[in-house]
């Protein structure tokens, strides 16, 4: 047997000659200039925010017919500890100890730091200027050019820090029925008085007081607002306090683990109905056997031992409140029934981290968003940085379901008031629960210049870079809500921009 023979059947490397160190040099240099370019700097494979959703008593709401009712989230009334359920004085104790912790971190917010504004069309807009200028007393925005605003059909009114972009449409934009805008304005008497003297110009608007010093109005199109004298929690004299928005039943928790995980916001879930008996209490071996939440099971579980509507509260800022109800009467979720409470309207949110929520908006492989009349198209991160926003609409989860767990989604845990999440979790727990699939074909994995989409989640802590990989983990991926986003950062040249308002001046 010759010598390269033996060598090959033993499996040792032949000796090296100079005619074999040649060929292996020209091998070597063949081989370099026919490998693909390396790839360009990505994003971290797993750009989710380590976010958890709060799950506990929500603070009641401003306005709505459970306004008044409490919403302690935990019934006082005396339980037999013969279910092994909780005693008054057991009960509040715990909401002493949450009420403490919530105290505590009243002034905390996540990522998102404002709401900016809200974008409804109409068709008329000497009809809006009566509404929100003479009526409610807002000012039209003196700092800006019809070209700034996006031409002549379109108005800014200030409403302290935040405004209201008003554009001359085909058709009104509605919010869904029930959502209600929350206002705080200096004098809501004098608001009442100047709406009541506009009110047979405006036609069919609806105006009462609905308790206390709270005003609700209904505008020409059927769009309610709640205007206050002040709220708790609302730092200013003036501005936009809260959205609240129905949602179809099983899917606030999922909302908010999008915000949560997809746009680091802080995000808290709880009853909307302090109704019910629970089984159980935050924090006992019965309602946390789990270490991490899922974007199901944290509903149907909180809702089991607590009775009565989920809320989901998403802070926007200081102050500022994206509200998601419960409400049965929507029927079961469907994408049907998701896009039936969308009428085209947006709002404009800015963000601290705005590569990463890029990123984590977009992740594994979702595409851009361009189906919109605006000039801020984008396909890249590149071209979002030079806009300095972007936007995006469809708040995708797991399917809800009353089932305990699956390969992906755990039940819930409700931590005691003592331990609530402080913000911070694994990656991967927080990649494999929600890992949003919306406007993302399996022809787009490929996208050229698609940052955010470096890999798949995987319950293990890894992932892989698009194929089949990435695809899968968008498997059992649910449209959950439809809002538009325009998100932008804080180099925006808008970001802080003092807003005049006739009675309070600059804010």
């Amino acid at each position: 047997m010759a010598p390269e023979s033996a060598a090959a059947a033993s499996g040792a490397t032949p000796a090296a000659t100079p005619s074999n160190a040649s060929s292996a040099a020209t091998a070597a240099t063949t081989a370099a200039t026919r490998a693909p370019p390396a790839p360009a700097a990505s994003l971290p494979p797993f750009p989710l925010f380590p976010r958890e959703v709060e799950y506990g008593r929500v603070n009641p709401p401003a306005y709505g017919p459970d306004a008044s009712a409490g919403l302690s989230g935990l019934s006082l009334g005396g339980i037999s500890s013969s279910n092994g359920s909780i005693s008054r004085a057991e009960t509040d104790r715990e909401r002493a100890r949450e009420d403490q912790w919530l105290q505590q971190h009243c002034q905390d917010v996540g990522n998102v730091v404002a709401l900016e504004h809200i974008n409804l069309e109409v068709p008329d807009l000497e009809v809006a200027r009566l509404f929100y200028g003479d009526g409610l007393g807002l000012t039209a925005d003196p700092g800006t050019t019809a070209a700034q605003r996006g031409g002549s059909h379109v108005m800014w009114y200030n409403c302290g820090k935040q405004q209201f972009h008003i554009a001359r449409g085909a058709k009104p934009q509605r919010l869904p029925p029930g959502s209600v805008v929350g206002l705080v304005l200096p004098d809501v008497a004098a608001a009442a008085e100047r709406l009541q003297a506009v009110r047979a110009l405006l036609g069919d608007v609806s105006l009462t007081y609905a308790k206390g010093d709270t005003l609700e109005v209904v505008d020409p199109y059927g769009n309610c607002f709640a205007v206050h004298r002040s709220l708790p929690y609302f730092p200013g004299r003036a501005g936009v306090a809260y959205l609240q928005l129905p949602c179809l039943p099983g899917t606030a928790a999922g909302i908010a683990h999008f915000y949560a995980t997809r746009m680091g916001a802080r995000c808290r879930v709880g009853t909307s109905s302090s109704s019910g008996t629970p089984s159980s209490a935050p924090g006992s071996s019965s309602s946390s056997s789990s270490s991490s939440a899922s974007a199901s099971g944290p509903s149907s579980t909180w809702a089991m031992h607590h009775g009565g509507p989920l809320r989901a509260e998403v802070w926007l800022g200081p102050g500022q409140k994206l509200v998601f109800v419960e409400q049965a009467s929507l029927g079961q979720l469907s994408d049907q029934a998701v896009a039936g409470l969308f009428d085209g309207w947006h709002l404009a949110l800015y963000v601290a981290d705005f590569s990463r929520t890029y990123a984590a908006v977009h992740h594994p492989h979702v595409a851009p968003w361009n189906d919109h009349p605006y000039r801020d198209r984008y396909h890249c991160l590149d071209d979002a940085l030079r806009n300095r926003q972007f936007r995006f609409q469809d708040i995708t989860g797991t399917t809800p379901t009353p089932t305990t767990s699956t390969s992906t989604t755990t039940t819930a845990h409700l931590p005691s008031a003592a331990t609530r999440p402080s913000g911070s979790s694994s990656s991967s727990s927080s990649s494999s629960s929600s890992s949003s699939g919306t406007h993302g074909e399996a022809a787009e994995a490929e996208r050229e210049g698609l940052v955010g989409a470096p890999g798949a989640a995987s319950s293990a802590g890894g992932g892989t870079k698009g194929g089949p990989a990435a695809a899968a983990g968008q498997e059992g991926q649910r449209l959950l809500y439809r809002i538009s986003h325009e998100v932008r950062s804080l180099h925006h040249p808008l970001y802080a921009r003092p807003l005049f308002n006739r009675e309070l001046g600059f804010m």
